[in-house]
């Protein structure tokens, strides 16, 4: 929970964002969890799933110097290594939707343009067909002159 006792959203959640904050850091690192890790495994496999599972307690953990001194530099080296795939991820997420978000604006304007032009094609056969009414009023005019 946030100070103002509202939720806070989980990463990777759908519910909608207002900003973006930096949340306070909270908890404790899970070692053995990081320990558990299959780097290599989640790279062959392209598991993204390990990586979101484990985010939430990398990025929110309150860190202090004491959580590096027990675990040893294999452990240490681990949790970068993750937190490195864990940021490659995110960029390719990140330049997805910004990928995805310029192609959706250009097709929007297309669609936009593409509007536009029909909207001034209606009001030209609009005025077209006012005309043609026109003609025929004059039409059926001269046609009851002759009869």
């Amino acid at each position: 929970q946030m100070a103002d006792g509202a939720e806070q959203p989980q990463l990777g959640s759908s519910s909608s964002f207002k900003e973006f904050y930096f949340r306070h850091p909270s908890g404790r690192l899970n070692w053995r969890n990081i320990r558990l890790l299959d780097l290599e495994s989640i790279i062959q496999n392209l598991d993204i799933t390990q990586i979101q599972t484990n985010l939430e307690n990398v990025v929110t953990a309150e860190l202090r110097v004491e959580d590096f001194e027990a675990p040893g530099d294999e452990s240490v080296l681990k949790l970068f290594r993750y937190c490195q795939l864990a940021l490659q991820y995110l960029i390719y997420v990140q330049n997805f939707h910004f990928y995805f978000r310029k192609k959706f604006e250009h097709e929007k304007n297309a669609a936009q343009a593409e509007l536009e032009q029909v909207k001034m094609q209606c009001e030209s056969q609009a005025g077209e067909m006012e005309t043609m009414r026109h003609e025929i009023k004059k039409l059926r005019k001269k046609i009851a002159v002759y009869e």
